[in-house]
């Protein structure tokens, strides 16, 4: 609860209710008060006693996030509580939390890369259609001009060694007349 690691707080830092009411402004009443867990404070005097305690960044979020379980309704406590436990678990069978976290992260890009993949298919159902409306000639032609192109882009761009087995593999598959699909 809150209150408690309030308390755990003021008693590690040896800061008094006296001390703390004169940093903050609020009443030692109600500082009393939250400590023994009657009262939540508003957001900003929630404010008000982090920014005046010499809280280490783990404490400052802990005691925030003890803050929000306080003012938040049962069910969603009950929801993150379980989502934590799953992220937990998920980090400990994936290896630890910092290889957890670089499995998670790779497997959202990856993901990530599914969907871009997927839209670019829709394109290229376009794209095969409307290359389908040629006769056989027309995309003959029509592939070595895109060749053509291609290996002059690559050229001024001075990339087309790097490219030249594909370039290759591409010309020769036209000589030969080996059914090219999209």
């Amino acid at each position: 609860m809150f209150g408690e690691q309030l308390t755990e707080i003021l008693e590690k830092y040896k800061i008094k209710n006296r001390k703390l009411a004169l940093l903050t402004g609020i009443t030692e009443g109600f500082i009393s008060d939250i400590k023994r867990g009657r009262s939540v404070p508003r957001k900003d005097n929630l404010i008000a006693i982090l920014d005046n305690l010499p809280l280490t960044k783990e404490e400052r979020e802990h005691l925030y996030e003890e803050w929000e379980r306080e003012v938040s309704p049962d069910t969603f406590v009950k929801k993150y509580d379980e989502l934590s436990n799953k992220y937990r678990l998920l980090l400990n069978a994936a290896g630890g939390e910092e290889e957890g976290r670089t499995k998670i992260e790779i497997q959202r890009i990856n993901e990530k890369y599914i969907e871009k993949i997927e839209a670019e298919k829709e394109k290229y159902k376009i794209y095969y259609e409307l290359f389908m409306l040629l006769d056989e000639d027309e995309r003959k032609f029509t592939i070595k001009q895109i060749i053509s192109n291609i290996e002059f882009n690559l050229r001024t761009a001075g990339k087309y060694e790097e490219n030249k087995e594909e370039i290759d593999f591409l010309k020769d598959c036209l000589k030969h007349e080996i059914e090219y699909e999209f």
